[in-house]
């Protein structure tokens, strides 16, 4: 006597079979949430452990900055040229000290044990300080009072795009190399650099300040932060997941 075995049809198979897949695979994680979690998930105690040094080296350096302002007094264009140069060899000074922090060898497996690369940490670190840099030298402007409020974003822009400009350059260096020697080449460069152009402050100035359109400024800028998210993002989504549980 044969046994009649009711089978299910074809239809009720996927069915199931989508239902087992839809409820096995987690869900897709919105625009916004990858964009935080590419660049604001680790938090900023992660991305600035061990870098108390850093900060202090810089905000040293800032108030020699801010002396320097106040005995040009008399020269607004060198103090508008003294403030430029100082918007990326402050975020070059952090970094260099940052990563000699992170130079000792307990610090470096310490930070390798975490759920982010080092690379992220890296990257995230030079996005964070930078903006806290130019924020930084927004007071510095205030030893500007001879200059109009055009000239004063000018400059800001000026500062903002250098900023950005030698964080997109180190990044991508260092993504190429796995090396943080470059920090220390800028740095020393920058500062080579400075003390030439400060003899040109009077030319730098006028340039940067009433011959430059404003927006090409604002293009300049723009297109330097925008290359330098681009860079992080590119390197970042790589290692964040692109679903989670719900």
């Amino acid at each position: 006597m044969k046994m009649e075995i009711d089978y299910p049809s074809d239809e009720q198979v996927r069915t199931e079979i989508d239902h087992i897949v839809a409820r096995g695979l987690p869900c897709r994680k919105s625009t916004w949430k990858r964009i935080r979690g590419v660049y604001f998930e680790p938090g900023f105690g992660t991305v600035f452990y061990h870098c108390n040094g850093a900060w202090i080296s810089e905000i040293s350096l800032y108030i020699a900055i801010a002396i320097f302002c106040r005995m040009f007094a008399a020269d607004v264009s060198k103090q508008a040229v003294l403030v430029f140069l100082a918007f990326p060899l402050l975020y070059l000074l952090f970094s260099f000290v940052s990563c000699r922090l992170e130079e000792p060898e307990e610090m470096l497996e310490l930070k390798r044990t975490l759920h982010y690369s080092l690379y992220d940490l890296i990257a995230l670190r030079m996005l964070y300080s930078g903006v806290a840099t130019i924020l930084m030298n927004c007071l510095l402007l205030g030893f500007l009072p001879e200059l109009g409020h055009v000239e004063l974003v000018k400059l800001l822009l000026a500062g903002a795009s250098s900023v950005f400009v030698f964080a997109a350059l180190m990044l991508s260096l260092y993504f190429r190399t796995g090396r943080q020697i470059c920090y220390e080449i800028f740095l020393v460069g920058w500062s080579l650099t400075s003390l030439w152009i400060f003899r040109f402050a009077d030319e730098l100035c006028m340039f940067l300040l009433y011959e430059l359109p404003i927006v090409v400024h604002a293009v300049v800028a723009g297109f330097a932060f925008g290359a330098f998210l681009i860079l992080i993002w590119k390197k970042r989504i790589r290692h964040a997941d692109i679903y989670e549980w719900e």
